[in-house]
């Protein structure tokens, strides 16, 4: 698999991330900027779109691709283990992880280590929470 792939399914999977809660903090735009930089292998292009994702509600449509991307990038444990690791610090970035942003952890945890069914079980309760 293209590393820039992953990176970049990482990078979507993060903004979804940012809007569990319904709103994107500067705090974590501030995270997610930083964390875009040192992301190896994250095209330019793919940053740029990733950052312009969190100046609006994400699509559904968005969500679901992103969704699916995520669960394929992650086939090595250790990428699963990164993945959650970050989600968790940037829903720290405000200094509050609130029910909604805890929720939504063991949601992409579910969708990243679980079978087909937890996949499509998480994914449509991730989606009804994102409230598009």
């Amino acid at each position: 698999m293209e590393k820039s792939f992953v990176a970049r399914a990482l990078a979507r999977g993060l903004v979804f991330a940012a809007w569990a809660d319904g709103r994107v903090t500067i705090e974590e735009r501030n995270f997610l900027q930083e964390a875009f930089d040192k992301l190896p292998h994250l095209k330019k292009e793919d940053q740029k779109a990733c950052l312009s994702m969190l100046n609006h509600k994400p699509l559904q449509s968005e969500a679901l691709v992103a969704f699916k991307e995520l669960r394929h990038a992650t086939v090595i444990e250790g990428d699963r283990i990164f993945v959650l690791d970050t989600i968790r610090e940037l829903m720290a970035a405000d200094g509050v992880t609130c029910s909604d942003e805890a929720d939504f952890i063991q949601g992409v945890d579910r969708i990243i280590n679980g079978d087909e069914e937890a996949f499509y079980a998480e994914m449509s309760r991730l989606l009804k929470q994102l409230s598009f």
